[in-house]
Parts: structure tokens; C-alpha cells; sequence
């Protein structure tokens, strides 16, 4: 009998211990909808957490979850990076645990590979409950971006976004240490396809990482 093909989730983690307990069975529910046609390796990063992130991640009891525990915080792409060089899958996701990045969506992600697409991009419409000054920075951040880069970055792109095997392997061979990996990816030039999606309020908690983190 053929083995189902691994897909791999990527999941940052910093100062959310609040949501780690029930991100994980939101996370897992909607995986099991998908598990006829695919096995799962889901890789959590703790980046240097100064909250109990890290014993909550040790409690998830499920044969399909590594943790990779930073000795500090080295920010949000360094751990990105991590998670990449350690999947396994044809194709990896990366998502956020605070909720913002919708969890219904990973089904389309996944249609949007299936259909060809070897980098499925999550573009953020709005936030709800956004202020104007996060709005305002987020905008000239995306502008500054596109003045100085030859790559054709999308306002409001983010980080939540599924990438194939061809994209991980290409991607983990860039020696770039200072790296904001959705560019990366993007100069990278793999076929792309695109979700739109509203990014609900967090649900506990301060945001770990800025707004140009995605």
C-alpha cells in the first residue's frame, strides 16, 4: 500500500502559552477532516518564550509533534527558518498560533497546491479592530519594502502560507543570515496562487512579534 504523503506544520511560538493548549485541538480537528489522504508532522518552534510556552508545548501528548526550543528569542524568521530546514513534507505550512491566521483555510491552502500552485500565499484583507497607527505602519512598511526590493511583494502578503518540497529545498539552501523569509520565498519565483482572508482579533495576550511579521 502507497504511504499517504506528509504535509508539515510550521508553527512560531512565542509568548503563547494561553493559546497553545486549545490552538493545538483546533489544529488538530480540522487535520483529522484530511488525514484520508495525508499524514502530518506538525513542528513547533519556541522562540525563546519567557512565558510557560515551552512546558505547555512539552504536555501536547501526540506522536506527530516536535518541538524546537531556542536557548533565547531570535525573532520570528530565524524560527521560520528552523521549521523549514526540519520538515519533512511534501510541502510545508506556516501558520501563527494566536488565531489570526484562520484554521478553516488549511483545507484551500492545500486545494491550491493539489491544483499546481507551489507557493500558496495568505494575504491579510484587514484586521479587525486594527488601530490606525498599525494600519498606518503596516502600509509604509509594505511601501518601503517595495521601493527597495526587485521582488513583487503584495501588500498585506503574510507569512501564513503553504510552500512545496521544490520551494522548501530551495529555500533551505539560501545562506542569507539576515532573512525575511516571505521575500525569500517570493524572489525565489516558484508558481504562486493567493487566499484572501480576514484576520480575526487575538484571542489572549499581547502580539509576540510586529506587525510586519505577518
Amino acid at each position: 500500500m502507497r504511504e499517504k504523503p506528509i504535509i508539515s506544520i510550521v508553527i512560531p511560538i512565542y509568548n503563547e502559552a494561553e493559546n497553545i493548549p486549545r490552538f493545538f485541538r483546533s489544529l488538530a480537528q480540522v487535520l483529522s477532516g484530511l488525514e484520508e489522504k495525508y499524514e502530518w508532522e506538525i513542528i513547533f518552534i519556541d522562540d525563546g518564550s519567557c512565558d510557560s510556552s515551552a512546558e505547555e508545548l512539552r504536555k501536547l501528548n501526540d506522536g506527530r509533534i516536535q518541538v524546537l526550543e531556542f536557548s533565547r528569542n531570535f525573532g520570528k524568521e530565524a524560527a521560520l527558518s528552523a521549521g523549514l530546514n526540519q520538515a519533512r513534507g511534501e510541502a510545508a505550512l506556516m501558520i501563527d498560533a494566536d488565531f489570526q491566521h484562520p484554521l478553516e483555510l488549511i483545507p484551500e491552502f492545500i486545494a491550491k497546491w493539489e491544483a499546481g500552485a507551489e507557493v500558496v500565499i495568505g494575504i491579510r484583507k484587514r484586521n479587525k479592530k486594527a488601530g490606525l497607527i498599525k494600519n498606518a505602519g503596516s502600509f509604509i512598511f509594505y511601501r518601503i519594502i517595495r521601493r527597495i526590493s526587485t521582488v513583487d511583494i503584495i501588500p498585506n502578503e503574510t507569512d501564513f502560507r503553504l510552500v512545496g518540497r521544490e520551494v522548501i529545498d530551495a529555500f533551505n539552501r539560501l545562506g542569507e543570515s539576515k532573512r525575511m523569509t516571505r521575500a525569500l520565498i517570493d524572489w525565489l519565483g516558484f508558481r504562486r496562487d493567493y487566499l484572501y482572508f480576514e484576520a480575526p482579533e487575538r484571542t489572549n495576550g499581547r502580539a509576540g512579534y510586529n506587525f510586519s511579521s505577518g
